[in-house]
């Protein structure tokens, strides 16, 4: 039986973050705010127009296999403690339930006797703002429901959840799923969930088949 709470080894582009749900700090170091809410307000018709287009799509997701690992070996998996920090169990059960059904339906099996790949969920929020209306757009995606004017003058807070596999054997990853949410979007718990069903649609089934 292998230590579940063994190190594991990620690679270092996931040490930089942000690089595509938009992280950043929360004022421009030659933009002042005041100065550009006019500019905020001729941008509302358009913001709306964004807000309630973006109001019905599919949870936005980000899926990241690892270049080259062979999923044919896999068939079995457990958990690792998740990570975060004080958010980590933002989403409860509600997500890892979630995990567990998808795996499932993939021909997972769950195991503490040797299991080939480990998952870890990771939740971290961070206080963002938006700047452009591509900024909006994906503040709406992630279920947000401010006003463009709101949302850029008051910020909002974004919580980002990830799903890593690790190879049991190596502690090398080898797939990385992440969707963004809105800590002010309705039923936040439910688009969670719902972006972990995305997200496995390219998961590899027992045997290395990945959906196309």
């Amino acid at each position: 039986m292998i230590p579940l709470r063994a190190n594991v080894t990620m690679p270092a582009e996931e040490k930089a973050e942000g690089k595509r749900f938009g992280r950043r700090g929360p004022h421009g170091a030659n933009c002042p705010r005041a100065t550009l809410l006019p500019f905020a307000f001729c941008l509302l018709p358009f913001a709306f127009l964004v807000l309630s287009a973006c109001g019905a799509k599919l949870p936005p997701v980000k899926v990241d296999p690892t270049k080259y690992v062979n999923f044919s070996a896999y068939r079995t998996y457990a958990w690792l403690p998740p990570t975060g920090g004080p958010d980590k169990n933002l989403f409860g059960e509600r997500v890892r339930n979630e995990i567990e059904t998808q795996l499932a339906g993939k021909g997972y099996i769950q195991t503490l006797d040797g299991p080939d790949l480990l998952v870890q969920t990771e939740v971290v929020v961070e206080e963002r703002h938006t700047e452009t209306l591509g900024d909006y757009s994906r503040y709406a995606e992630a279920g947000g429901t401010q006003n463009f004017f709101a949302a850029f003058s008051l910020g909002y807070e974004e919580a980002v959840l990830t799903v890593v596999f690790y190879d049991a054997a190596t502690r090398q990853r080898v797939w990385r799923g992440a969707t963004p949410v809105a800590m002010d979007a309705k039923h936040r718990t439910d688009r969670a969930a719902a972006g972990v069903v995305e997200m496995f649609k390219s998961f590899p089934t027992v045997g290395g088949v990945i959906a196309q």
